[in-house]
Order: structure tokens, then C-alpha cells, then sequence
């Protein structure tokens, strides 16, 4: 039943999962009542979770394979699946953030 949503995102304590197209009866009913799912979720990231069903597509574009690649392999992201015993799923472009580079940013102490 779980496996018929998608993960969008989490935001706070609210945990975005895109509907299926055509839900089963199990996934309406989970949708109707999402109580069950939310305190798995909590149980799972050891807080209070609110679930919350997103019905139009995925809210950003699949990254270029080698734009996900590079991502993939940066050293904070191969740390971080390190110590959640994580993988890449998936790799979303998101508008509106500053792009990242390689070089090393200032400290604001020293900027000024």
C-alpha cells in the first residue's frame, strides 16, 4: 500500500507523498485516514509527523543524469548516506536556491 505514494518532500513536520494516479482502494482508504501512516512516519524520524497527499506531478524536474551523477558523489552527500544508511533515489533541480561552488566561501567574520 505504502509503495503506491511517492515521496515529494518534508518540510517541518509535514511529509509530502504524491498520490498515485489511480490509488487501490487500500491507498484511498490511507488517504482518508492517514493517522496509521503518520505515527509510522513519526516512529521513523522520531518526531511527530504530519502526513499530507499531493495530487499533480512532481514539483521539480529530474536533474541531467550527469548533473545527478555529480551530485551523487559529492563527498557531503556520499557522507551523509554513509551515516543514514541511505542511497539516492532521486535527484530534483530546485529553482529559486543559490547555486553551489567548489570554491570556498568566506567566513562573515572575515568579510568584513
Amino acid at each position: 500500500m505504502l509503495a503506491e505514494f511517492t515521496f515529494e518532500r518534508l518540510e517541518g513536520g509535514t511529509l509530502y507523498l504524491r498520490s498515485p494516479e489511480v490509488p487501490s482502494n487500500a491507498a484511498e482508504f490511507v488517504k482518508r485516514d492517514p493517522r496509521s501512516l503518520e505515527e509510522l512516519a513519526g516512529r521513523a524520524f522520531g518526531r511527530k509527523i504530519r502526513v499530507s497527499f499531493v495530487e499533480q506531478p512532481a514539483s521539480a524536474p529530474a536533474a541531467p543524469a550527469a548533473e545527478a551523477v555529480k551530485i551523487a558523489t559529492h563527498p557531503l552527500v556520499q557522507d551523509a548516506m554513509e551515516l543514514f544508511d541511505a542511497h539516492v533515489v532521486q535527484v530534483n533541480r530546485v529553482t529559486g536556491t543559490q547555486e553551489s561552488t567548489d570554491e570556498p566561501q568566506p567566513d562573515r567574520k572575515d568579510a568584513d
